[in-house]
């Protein structure tokens, strides 16, 4: 099954909406979420709200898949869709080979696909088997073990998003002549909800220079070098190579550099640092900045990326 291609087809039937008999499952998962936030307050702004994200629900006779976005795009706060699709019913279908608990499978590659088929932001994708429509005591208990099961999925779900994001931090490395226009990206990236490390302001009372740039790198998950005409591969810049070099290197989160040569401040392709040339670089105009940055960054930010005029 290719990304979610089944959604397509003639014999699904859907229906606006997920609060049909068979979406008790949402009302079972939304109940345990409410305690898990309760006792974990530092996860809230990570856990969604059911009501206010997308969420589509995939069935067939006991299976499901479940997908959660973290944001809202759609018209509608849930899409439910019943389906007899024979993928699903194969024996040795690969989501469910283990029937005896929900299965997250938010990071395979199926889902992401279809995340960005239903125009969703990604988020928490779930599959398992759930006794939707029946109602006896023994399919009601079965009902709440899987609810809680899939909201602890969530929670662990919810934990990894909220140190990605609390690792997720932009480091700006430019010349001091160039401050300006990176102080106008830097407040741009901070409207998109993305942290950004930048300049001496951000070191903290104390620390030395090289000291503050070490610990910077430690949260960061990317670094932008803004080349002009201005731009020298020595002193501290040079510690800024360095180090984004060994984080590229060390590191298996996908840590970017992302070289901008800034065609409006006499930047050349000649100023790139030779360490650095074995790397793709874009020449760009001040408009084309913030775009370029937002394209390059790893996948786990894109999905952190939203306008947040408080910021």
């Amino acid at each position: 099954m290719e990304g979610i291609s089944f959604v397509r087809e003639s014999h699904l039937v859907i229906a606006e909406g997920c609060y049909l008999p068979r979406a008790d499952l949402l009302g079972h998962i939304d109940h345990f979420l409410h305690h898990i936030v309760f006792i974990h307050p530092e996860l809230k702004q990570y856990i969604p709200k059911l009501l206010e994200v997308d969420v589509f629900v995939s069935w067939d006779e006991d299976k499901f898949l479940l997908f959660i976005s973290s944001d809202k795009r759609a018209h509608l706060p849930a899409r439910g869709m019943e389906t007899t699709n024979p993928i699903l019913r194969e024996p040795n279908c690969e989501f469910f080979r283990n029937h005896n608990a929900p299965l997250d499978i938010s990071e395979r590659d199926m889902v992401k696909q279809s995340f960005l088929q239903m125009q969703f932001t990604a988020g928490f994708a779930a599959a398992g088997i759930f006794p939707a429509g029946a109602y006896t005591e023994e399919a009601t208990a079965t009902k709440q073990i899987v609810g809680e099961k899939i909201a602890e999925l969530i929670k662990n779900w919810a934990q990894a998003r909220r140190q990605a994001v609390e690792n997720s931090s932009i480091f700006l490395s430019h010349k001091g002549i160039n401050k300006p226009l990176i102080e106008k990206v830097d407040r741009t990236l901070r409207l998109l909800s993305l942290k950004t490390w930048f300049d001496r302001d951000d070191l903290v009372a104390g620390d030395t220079l090289v000291r503050g740039v070490d610990n910077a790198f430690a949260s960061c998950a990317a670094a932008v070098f803004f080349i002009s005409s201005e731009f020298v591969d020595a002193g501290v810049i040079r510690k800024e190579i360095d180090r984004a070099q060994h984080e590229a290197a060390m590191r298996s989160d996908g840590f970017r550099i992302i070289m901008l040569v800034l065609s409006q401040h006499g930047g050349s392709d000649e100023k790139v640092p030779a360490s650095l040339k074995t790397l793709v670089w874009k020449t760009v105009d001040d408009i084309e900045i913030v775009p370029h940055i937002l394209r390059a960054l790893p996948p786990h930010m894109q999905g952190l990326i939203r306008y947040n005029p408080a910021a």
